[in-house]
């Protein structure tokens, strides 16, 4: 098992994939433990260890980028960016509704948030009524679901949001209903 784990992340990993790698490193060194343990080591295994340590090695520069950075517990730039924008909502949400997209979109936010069911879709926006509203985006969500920005960039032109907040991939635009010419969709009969 552990030696198909690692011929498959050695064969089709990229640099996203790596650290599944390190799943099968570990394998590997457990099986070669545990058959020098049992005194079951062939010289099949022995070819088998070569095979993966020769591969390995194109990808040993890699393996840096696995490493946590230094010093510890220190935030990445992508988290400093989430922080900055939870910062912004807290600070201009007064009586403001949040929206966003999908459920993926917002969930780091929503726990970064004082309290809890801080955020909406944009979809229910029209049950709420004409209110103030701050649309929360993170973009790397928006953009990785099929039509995802295609839709988002219309219900951001429908309440003629405009953009407050940008950083990294996280962005806040804010809307007034009273300054919108919004108009509201029919109900279904």
């Amino acid at each position: 098992m552990a030696a198909g784990l690692a011929g498959w992340w050695l064969a089709f990993s990229t640099e996203a994939r790596l650290r599944h790698l390190l799943i099968a490193l570990g394998l590997v060194c457990f099986a070669v433990v545990f058959d020098l343990f049992l005194e079951k080591w062939s010289w099949r295994k022995l070819v088998l260890a070569v095979a993966f340590a020769a591969a390995l090695l194109p990808r040993a520069e890699h393996l840096a980028w696995i490493a946590p950075p230094r010093p510890y517990f220190q935030p990445s730039p992508r988290v400093v960016a989430m922080l900055e924008a939870r910062d912004y909502l807290e600070a201009h949400r007064d009586g403001r509704v949040i929206a966003a997209d999908w459920w993926a979109s917002g969930c780091d936010m929503e726990y970064l948030l004082e309290g809890s069911v801080n955020l909406v879709h944009y979809r229910a926006l029209e049950r709420l009524g004409p209110r103030r509203i701050l649309f929360y985006e993170n973009a790397k969500w928006i953009d990785w679901s099929h039509r995802g920005r295609e839709r988002w960039q219309a219900a951001l032109a429908r309440y003629g949001a405009t953009l407050a907040f940008e950083k990294d991939i996280y962005r806040i635009y804010v809307a007034d209903p009273s300054q919108s010419e919004a108009p509201a969709r029919p109900r279904p009969q």
